[in-house]
């Protein structure tokens, strides 16, 4: 049965970082939502508003890539997926394409993401959200519930020791399977 990683976090809190061990780690199949943005945000002449108009068009996009990669491969979904309902629907398509969504949540402090919005801004490197956004998207985000079952990263876990725990927990999941006679 194929797997549904939904990454969720706040902007700079280490998820494409994490994803990218991940996807290699786990042999699964990628749909970075900023990536797309870039690739479609041009053509489409988007914006990165804070009520996140262009990124509800992109959204759309990436639901339809995942929807065909989930059903022959397992696939991480990289994106804030900051609100319960956006998770609720990965789990929805997780279900119509019978995987196993499961919910990776990088707990990055406030204060860590801010000092790296810095260093982010003293050396140009990669893209910085703006400030309104980046406010809109604090006082918007939706910490995922004990119900979702989220496995939790803390930026000073060691990797490998985060993707082991993440392997187990597919392992427990397989044995908990009822098995064919």
């Amino acid at each position: 049965m194929h797997k549904l990683y939904m990454m969720c976090g706040i902007t700079v809190s280490g998820k494409t970082t994490l994803v990218k061990k991940m996807v290699e780690y786990t042999h699964s199949e990628l749909i970075d939502v900023d990536e797309l943005f870039g690739e479609n945000g041009r053509k489409l002449h988007l914006t990165r508003d804070p009520e996140g108009h262009g990124r509800d068009i992109v959204r759309k996009i990436a639901l339809e890539k995942l929807r065909s990669l989930l059903l022959n491969n397992s696939v991480v979904y990289d994106d804030m997926n900051q609100l319960y309902k956006h998770r609720e629907q990965l789990r929805g398509i997780a279900k119509d394409c019978n995987a196993i969504p499961i919910l990776i949540y990088v707990k990055t402090p406030l204060k860590v993401i801010q000092e790296r919005r810095k260093e982010i801004a003293m050396t140009r490197e990669g893209g910085d959200v703006p400030e309104p956004n980046f406010q809109y998207i604090v006082a918007h985000f939706e910490e995922p519930q004990k119900s979702e079952h989220p496995i939790i990263y803390i930026p000073n876990t060691k990797d490998d020791v985060f993707l082991k725990k993440l392997m187990n927990r597919k392992r427990q999941e397989q044995m908990a399977k009822p098995h064919k006679a």
